[in-house]
């Protein structure tokens, strides 16, 4: 990493703060500049062992001054920024879709909030890096992550297309589904093939149960829900055809 024999400084104008390096000849070098909301005063940096560096300041409720009593009102900052010494966040994901059910992989820099937008109205804020989203009707949808610090916000969209025109839908056929008074679910798909493996997932995407080559009937299934909560649930059968899907309410 650069910068390994030098100290760093701050010098401050009314608009901006400016990071300098300062060599072992006292070189002053300008390393950048930076535009933090007006009660924010950076104090020193530091190295990051992985990528990039921490600043930290100060945060003055009632503004900035050169009245030392401020000290006593101040909370602490710290500001992560990458080896290039910008603290903007960028913001980045991974993908996989599974018919409606999308999992998504939170691979930002910088963020101090997330905030998830998925075209469809909703909006999952500050979720856990790998999340899971099923999508209750079909359509093409823009999938955007918003990642926001103290040095401004950055926003990566990727688009989907669950069983819109434009789709491949052959490979993927409906499920009959009938449910007992025992609370138990026949799945069958209308192709009659055998089905490889049943998923079933919650209204947030968890994973509630998979069975891997069932002991299917001419593609006949039957799973016993007792142990599930009530609730909605979506239910993806692979079969050598393709991909069945359905949904299932446990009472």
């Amino acid at each position: 990493m650069p910068y390994n024999d030098v100290v760093f400084t701050f010098l401050y104008s009314k608009d901006n703060a400016y990071l300098y390096s300062i060599d072992s000849e006292l070189n002053m070098q300008l390393i950048a500049t930076y535009d933090f909301p007006k009660p924010i005063k950076p104090v020193s940096i530091c190295y990051d062992l992985t990528d990039g560096y921490y600043i930290t300041g100060s945060y003055y409720p009632n503004g900035i001054s050169d009245d030392i009593s401020d000290t006593i009102y101040t909370d602490l900052v710290l500001i992560k920024t990458n080896n290039n010494f910008s603290c903007a966040p960028y913001s980045q994901f991974a993908l996989t879709q599974t018919d409606s059910l999308v999992t998504l992989t939170n691979t930002s820099f910088g963020g101090d909030t997330y905030k998830w937008v998925m075209g469809n109205g909703d909006t999952l804020l500050n979720q856990p890096t790998t999340t899971t989203y099923i999508y209750p009707t079909k359509g093409v949808y823009q999938i955007c992550l918003v990642a926001e610090n103290l040095c401004g916000k950055n926003q990566h969209c990727q688009t989907i297309n669950y069983g819109s025109v434009g789709i491949n839908n052959t490979t993927i056929t409906p499920i009959n589904i009938s449910q007992t008074a025992n609370n138990e679910v026949i799945i069958g798909n209308l192709s009659q093939t055998p089905i490889l493996s049943v998923k079933l997932y919650n209204s947030c995407g968890q994973l509630m149960y998979h069975q891997e080559a069932p002991n299917s009937n001419n593609g006949s299934y039957t799973l016993t829900t007792h142990h599930l909560p009530p609730g909605l649930y979506q239910v993806i059968a692979q079969t050598s055809q393709g991909m069945c899907v359905g949904k299932v309410v446990v009472w």
